[in-house]
């Protein structure tokens, strides 16, 4: 124990060390591309037990990272994406409470990053509707890989807290999904349509919720997807069929994924559709006593 304490003591000494340097030497541009590439790497991983357990060391690192840079809106993209993925994952494990603290830390440097490129946004997303409403049209289309990852922070953060104070953020957050499909629908295989349609069901129709908007934009999303990323079907088995007690098309959406071939798909989602087949496979063992 002596032992791992020490190198591990080492280890952060280091790192600390290696900050300095490049702080002094003016490498946060160069730090920032090695970190995406870092985060590319994690996505083409095919062993997510290998994913989870690396992943916490890249977040402290990018946490000592970002506490160095703190006005560099690409590490603090890079640390935003990182989160949601362990998130997603911690998720997948059963560790509730653990994912919502991961994507409250994801929408934490997220909005710092979206308040650095747009100043009016800063001042308003803890305002009222009209105001934050009012900061979305400064955004262009070179901004959505950050809006779209605001976005789907927001919306995960959302589901898995899970109370009546962060549903109250969802106006919010489909009007920055709208905004981000004005702007390209197409970022990222449509999946701002998948996360619409996710904040579109996160209610019973009762309360406001509205299914059959959402089924539009899951079927969008399905369809600029070209089944290449596969948590789109499993969003839209678990949001809205389980919602509207649809076992068919549930079903249906979910051996799909499971016997889809993630090899054959894009190297860039190995992780993510990995990931997806895991949840697939949970939802469809539940189907008989969900439905």
């Amino acid at each position: 124990m002596d032992l791992m304490r020490g190198f591990f003591f080492q280890r952060i000494c280091i790192l600390g060390l290696c900050i300095n340097l490049l702080m002094a030497s003016g490498c946060a541009t160069y730090i920032s591309r090695k970190m995406e590439a870092a985060n590319r790497g994690f996505m083409n991983q095919t062993d997510l037990n290998l994913v989870k357990d690396g992943l916490p060391s890249s977040l402290l690192l990018l946490d000592g990272v970002n506490e160095a840079f703190p006005d560099n809106d690409r590490l603090l993209l890079a640390a935003t994406q990182l989160n949601i993925a362990y998130g997603s994952i911690l998720l997948l494990d059963g560790e509730k409470e653990r994912a919502t603290k991961a994507f409250t830390k994801a929408k934490r440097y997220v909005f710092r990053c979206l308040s650095l490129r747009n100043k009016r946004f800063g001042e308003a997303k803890g305002g009222t509707f009209d105001e934050f409403i009012k900061s979305l049209p400064i955004f262009k289309k070179a901004d959505v890989p950050f809006l779209y990852y605001a976005a789907q922070a927001w919306t995960m953060w959302i589901i898995t807290e899970d109370t009546w104070a962060s549903k109250a953020d969802a106006p919010k957050v489909e009007s920055l999904l709208k905004r981000i499909l004005e702007l390209d629908e197409t970022y990222n295989y449509g999946m701002a349509h998948c996360l619409l349609g996710s904040i579109y069901t996160a209610r019973p129709p009762a309360l406001g919720g509205l299914p059959e908007e959402a089924k539009r934009h899951f079927e969008r999303a399905l369809e600029i997807s070209e089944g290449k990323n596969l948590l789109i079907p499993v969003l839209y088995a678990r949001q809205y069929c389980r919602l509207v007690y649809d076992r068919g098309l549930h079903d249906r959406l979910l051996e799909y994924v499971i016997e889809a071939d993630v090899e054959t798909l894009p190297k860039e989602l190995m992780i993510l559709n990995i990931l997806a087949k895991e949840q697939a496979k949970d939802l469809l063992d539940s189907s008989d006593n969900y439905f």
